[in-house]
C-alpha cells in the first residue's frame, strides 16, 4: 500500500449510487435524474438488456422437453405407378381417400457433454455484460450532464467577472476622458484605457459562445429545448466544488465498482463458455424422441383403438467428418477468448 494513500471509513462517504448530490446543486441533480429517465443512449442499453434476457430464456428452454401438436385433414391421391404400389398384388388398389390425423411430437436432449449447460453459461454471462454496459452508460450520461452543468456555471461566473471588469474599465475610461479634456493626461493614456475596454468587450462573445455550447450539449443529452434548460439553470449558483479526496474505499473496491471492468470480465466469461460449446459439438448428442396420435382414412374412426400409433426411442448423432469445421470453430472461440482477456487486462 502506498505510504501517501489514506482511507477513512465512516459515514462521510458519498452515496455512490447518487454521487452527483455531493455537488449540492439542485439544478444539476434535477438534470442528471431527468437524463437518466429520458436518455436515448440509456434506452438503447435497456433494449440490449431485454434482448440478452430473452436470449437467455431461449437457451433455458433447451433444458426442458419440447412438445408439439399437429392436426391434419385432407384428401390424398397416390399414383398407381409409384413405388408405393410396386409390390401390391391387387389389380385395382385404392389410390384416393380422405385422411385425418392428430399427432403429438416430443423431444428432449440429454446434455451428456455440457453443450446446453455451457450455452446457458455464455448467455447468462452476456446478460450480465449488457447489464454492466447499461450501468456504464448511465454513469457516462450522468457524468456528461454534471460536467456540462459545471462548465456552464463556470462560464457564467467568468462572464459575470468579465462584465464587472468591463464596467470598471468603462468607468476608468470615462474619468480619463475627463482628465484628457482638462489637459491633465496625454493621448497615450487615453488610448491605453480605450484599448483595455475594447479587449474586454472582445472576450465577452467567446464566453457567451461557450455557455451556448454547454447548453446545446445538455439539450442533446436530455432531449430538451435550450429554453427549458436555461429556465432550469436560471437561478444563480456558485460553481459546484469538487471533493479534495473522494472517499472511495480501498483501491480494489474502486476497481470492483467500475462497470466497464465488470463488463469486460463478463465478456471474458462468455467467451470462455463459448469454447465449451464448441468442444461439446465434437462429441455425440443424445436426444430422446417420440411421437404418437391417431390416424384414420375411415370416417368416424379417428379415435378408435385401431387408429392409434406411437413411437419412442433415443436418437444419437455423432459428427464423423466435417472438413475441419468443428476444430476451426474451437480455435476461433479460443481466439475470441484471448481477445476478451486482452480487453479485460487493458481495463484493469
Amino acid at each position: 500500500m502506498p505510504a501517501q494513500y489514506q482511507y477513512q471509513a465512516g459515514s462521510n462517504q458519498p452515496q455512490l449510487q447518487r454521487w452527483w448530490t455531493v455537488f449540492d446543486d439542485a439544478a444539476l441533480s434535477q438534470l442528471v435524474e431527468q437524463a437518466l429517465q429520458s436518455s436515448p443512449d440509456l434506452a438503447q442499453a435497456d433494449a440490449r438488456v431485454r434482448q440478452a434476457r430473452a436470449s437467455l430464456g431461449v437457451v433455458d428452454s433447451a433444458l426442458w422437453p419440447q412438445l408439439n401438436a399437429g392436426a391434419r385433414s385432407g384428401r390424398d391421391q397416390f399414383s398407381r405407378n409409384s413405388e408405393n404400389f410396386a409390390n401390391i398384388p391387387f389389380a385395382n388398389p385404392r389410390t384416393g381417400f380422405n385422411d385425418q390425423r392428430l399427432q403429438l411430437d416430443a423431444s428432449w436432449e440429454i446434455d451428456l457433454f455440457g453443450h446446453t449447460a455451457r450455452s446457458r453459461e455464455a448467455a447468462s454471462a452476456r446478460l450480465d455484460s449488457m447489464q454492466e454496459q447499461q450501468a456504464d452508460v448511465a454513469l457516462r450520461v450522468a457524468a456528461e450532464v454534471a460536467r456540462n452543468v459545471i462548465d456552464y456555471r463556470g462560464w457564467v461566473a467568468r462572464q459575470r467577472n468579465l462584465e464587472n471588469q468591463l464596467a470598471a474599465a468603462r468607468e476608468n475610461l470615462r474619468l480619463i476622458v475627463l482628465q484628457r479634456q482638462a489637459g491633465e493626461i496625454s493621448d497615450s493614456e487615453l488610448n491605453q484605457a480605450s484599448a483595455a475596454v475594447a479587449s474586454l468587450q472582445a472576450a465577452l462573445p467567446a464566453l457567451q459562445t461557450a455557455q451556448g455550447a454547454a447548453v446545446a450539449a445538455l439539450s442533446v443529452l436530455l432531449d430538451q429545448s435550450q429554453s427549458q434548460l436555461l429556465a432550469t439553470l436560471a437561478a444563480e449558483r456558485p460553481i459546484p466544488a469538487t471533493l479534495t479526496q473522494a472517499p472511495v474505499g480501498m483501491p480494489a473496491d474502486l476497481l470492483r465498482r467500475r462497470a466497464d471492468i465488470r463488463q469486460a470480465e463478463r465478456e471474458l466469461a462468455a467467451a470462455t463458455a463459448d469454447i465449451g460449446v464448441a468442444v461439446a459439438e465434437q462429441y455425440p448428442r443424445l436426444v430422446l424422441v417420440g411421437s404418437g396420435g391417431w390416424d384414420s382414412i375411415h370416417e368416424g374412426s379417428l379415435t378408435a383403438a385401431a387408429s392409434r400409433f406411437w413411437n419412442v426411442g433415443p436418437q444419437l448423432s455423432l459428427p464423423l467428418f466435417t472438413g475441419g469445421r468443428l476444430k476451426n470453430q474451437v480455435t476461433a472461440r479460443e481466439a475470441a477468448r484471448d481477445a476478451a482477456l486482452a480487453v479485460y487486462r487493458q481495463k484493469c
